[in-house]
């Protein structure tokens, strides 16, 4: 029930606190960031650039990772264990070729790293307000339309899976958003143009939608409720085709083989990647 924030000022000390945390049985640990993190080395030197190195954050993380992960699996007063969370940051590859983007401290981390996850910002929800100063009307941000895909995970089959949320400033993540265009999407709520309808009731604005929503809890569990089944029916229709493709597969390899070597043809599914590394 408590939380602790530590800022350490080389990445050595944040190492050091991190063991501590573990030791000590912390449900959670969440280090912001990466990207962050500055070697002693470079705090040290008196002259800029003289004892620093390219790649030394890389070459801590290299090191330490893999002390970090005996850490985590050796017994500690956390029955569940502790949970290590690193925040990092996309960052442009200059002369690089095939991707143009990579992110700090190296490859290390996503070899250790169990799950990996992609936030990026498709587009701002903004809200008319009037400026105090100016008089006029500006654009204020209220939340970011976010793509969040898996792009690596050892817990389950997810890997690749991409999804939209909406997080809203001073919220968190809005479900009444989400619910509303996957609705669209299954067309269990009509759109025409900025206008929603459902219920037999008609509402201008997604906000206004949203808000109805917030003071009808009965109304939005229905519509959850029906958005689910909608979206398991769709993936029900999706294992069916699979299944006939799977068929349809195995008898072309019966008809191809012979009586000589019946298992002389093989097929290969090749399903391609699920994602590439960002």
């Amino acid at each position: 029930d408590k939380l602790m924030r530590y800022q350490p000022d080389t990445i050595e000390q944040g190492w050091k606190m991190m063991y501590v945390g573990i030791k000590a049985g912390v449900d959670l640990i969440v280090v912001d960031s990466v990207a962050a993190m500055v070697p002693a080395a470079e705090l040290t030197n008196k002259k800029p650039g003289d004892a620093a190195k390219i790649g030394a954050v890389a070459a801590s993380m290299a090191r330490m990772l893999p002390q970090v992960g005996t850490w985590l699996h050796s017994p500690s007063p956390n029955p569940k264990g502790t949970a290590l969370i690193f925040l990092n940051q996309v960052r442009a590859v200059i002369g690089g070729q095939g991707t143009s983007e990579n992110t700090s401290g190296g490859h290390a981390l996503k070899f250790f790293s169990y799950v990996r996850i992609k936030f990026t910002r498709i587009k701002s929800e903004f809200v008319k307000k009037k400026d105090r100063l100016s008089g006029r009307e500006v654009n204020i941000p209220y939340g970011n339309l976010t793509r969040v895909k898996l792009v690596k995970c050892k817990v389950d089959g997810k890997q690749g899976f991409t999804t939209d949320i909406f997080i809203r400033f001073n919220y968190g993540i809005d479900d009444y958003y989400s619910m509303i265009e996957s609705a669209v999407y299954h067309k269990i709520v009509k759109k025409d143009g900025s206008s929603y309808s459902f219920g037999g009731q008609k509402f201008v604005g997604r906000d206004k939608f949203r808000t109805f929503l917030t003071g009808n809890p009965t109304l939005f569990e229905q519509l959850r409720a029906s958005v689910l089944k909608a979206a398991r029916s769709d993936e029900e229709a999706k294992d069916e085709d699979f299944a006939d493709e799977d068929t349809l597969l195995m008898s072309m390899a019966e008809e191809m083989g012979t009586e000589e070597d019946p298992e002389a043809v093989s097929v290969d599914i090749d399903e391609g990647e699920a994602g590439d590394d960002a």
